[in-house]
């Protein structure tokens, strides 16, 4: 297994596709889920995508936003989908689903699912979802739900989501030598897309597992103390919530004594 550029790309079985010769097929990503189904609205052909919104994923990480309803569909569509279901069910992590999801949907179109999903309309964030990518799918999609239910935050609010905002499909592209015209994802970070955004939004929602501890990513700590100092400084920046699966409020493993100290508005409406 590894990660790409530090963050978020994973490949499995221990194999690596790059030097792969022309005549091979493109090996199945995971070997598990060779052809998910789109979710409904996702563009699926590079002549249906505009220049500018290619454009917008080599330059505007404040493009990169989905609406939260969106959010719940392209993760509902994963946790449905029986491939994931046989092979993943509740263990699989945000790893996991984008090796096999959201590779194979993005692959050659240089988009994100954001870009993808809003290719005529992108999306300015609202909201930003910090996580650490080795939590588990389901609790994460619980935990973000807990958490809009609670807040009040409706499903049209945009949200900026790293395994859905960016392009994940550069690496596998190049190494079966794909036509693929989308950025790199240390191309992205050039454009410093996490700093940006946690300056633009109005709160940033924190997500604890008991699959995994959130703070074990420096990713992660980095996004709540950009945003914890953000908070600080700008009145209209409302809230940094940290939010939990029903599981880690359970898990007597996960410490979150301490880590409450996050600026937590419960009744405020977004």
């Amino acid at each position: 297994n590894a990660e790409y550029g530090g963050f978020g790309f994973h490949m499995g079985c221990g194999a690596s596709v790059e030097g792969a010769p022309l005549s091979t097929p493109p090996p199945t990503v995971e070997g598990t889920l060779p052809s998910p189904e789109r979710p409904s609205g996702m563009c699926s052909s590079s002549e249906d995508l505009p220049e500018a919104t290619r454009a917008a994923q080599m330059t505007t990480p404040l493009l990169w936003a989905v609406s939260l309803a969106q959010w719940h569909q392209v993760t509902n569509q994963v946790l449905t989908d029986p491939g994931w279901r046989r092979n993943f069910s509740r263990k699989g992590t945000m790893y996991d689903l984008c090796s096999n999801f959201v590779v194979p949907w993005s692959l050659g179109l240089g988009c994100g699912v954001a870009l993808l999903m809003n290719s005529s309309s992108p999306l300015t964030p609202e909201i930003m979802i910090s996580h650490c990518w080795a939590e588990s799918v389901h609790e994460l999609s619980e935990a973000i739900t807990n958490c809009a239910a609670e807040h009040h935050i409706s499903e049209s609010t945009r949200v900026w989501f790293c395994v859905y905002s960016m392009y994940q499909g550069r690496a596998l592209a190049d190494a079966l030598r794909i036509p693929d015209g989308g950025p790199s994802i240390s191309g992205q970070l050039v454009l410093d897309p996490f700093g940006c955004v946690i300056h633009s939004v109005r709160a940033m929602v924190t997500a604890h597992t008991a699959k995994a501890d959130l703070y074990r990513r420096l990713w992660c700590v980095y996004e709540v103390d950009a945003a914890l100092e953000v908070a600080g400084v700008q009145d209209n920046y409302r809230s940094c919530l940290l939010y939990t699966s029903d599981a880690a409020d359970e898990e007597d493993s996960v410490d979150l004594g301490g880590r409450r100290n996050i600026k937590n508005n419960k009744n405020e409406k977004y």
